[in-house]
């Protein structure tokens, strides 16, 4: 299920936000900017408002889909097919745009409420947050992203001709897809093979 997956990815990523240091936490805005020291007190009243935030944008994203279904529903059968089925496409990514732009807010809200306090180190620099990422990049998401890759092709195939005008989004996602897939193992294949001595 999404809400103990997804958000709880989410959730993880937040508190990583805060590292440990000594009896507290240096705080660093989406693992990168200069650190702030916070005490542990703080650190869990912002995971506990984060996670709050969680909650209730789950239960949004449920409501928003029962919303766009409807409302979907209604208007297919007086909205032309060629314009109809660009809504079954535009709706859910409104929906998505939306919570995006809540999820960073909510995200970013420590730095705002921290703005004031002195930073005590430099912010990461672009080397080390690569390093960083491809530390927790794994040959499974190559392989979730080439799935992406796979189904796309499906879609566009069971829609008539594969290759045709009507399936060019479908094979423009297919393609960037697999692009993304084999980047990502090759990059990860690379990071392992230069920490073997």
């Amino acid at each position: 299920m999404f809400a103990g997956t997804g958000f709880d990815s989410l959730r993880a990523q937040f508190a990583e936000q805060f590292e440990p240091d000594g009896a507290g936490f240096l705080y660093r805005k989406f693992s990168r900017s200069a650190p702030v020291r916070v005490t542990a007190e703080e650190r869990q009243r912002f995971i506990a408002a984060y996670e709050r935030f969680t909650k209730f944008a789950w239960w949004g994203l449920i409501a928003g889909s029962i919303l766009l279904i409807a409302a979907l529903a209604s208007v297919t059968a007086e909205t032309p097919n060629d314009i109809s089925k660009y809504g079954d496409y535009a709706a859910p990514a409104i929906l998505v745009a939306i919570f995006l732009i809540i999820n960073h807010l909510a995200y970013s809200a420590p730095a705002r409420a921290l703005r004031e306090r002195m930073p005590v180190g430099e912010p990461r620099s672009r080397t080390e947050m690569q390093q960083r990422g491809l530390q927790k990049l794994t040959y499974g998401h190559a392989i979730i992203i080439g799935g992406v890759a796979i189904y796309c092709l499906f879609k566009a195939e069971n829609q008539g001709v594969l290759f045709s005008k009507e399936n060019a989004f479908w094979i423009a996602m297919a393609a960037f897809s697999l692009v993304v897939s084999v980047f990502i193992a090759i990059r990860k294949w690379r990071f392992d093979s230069a920490k073997k001595p």
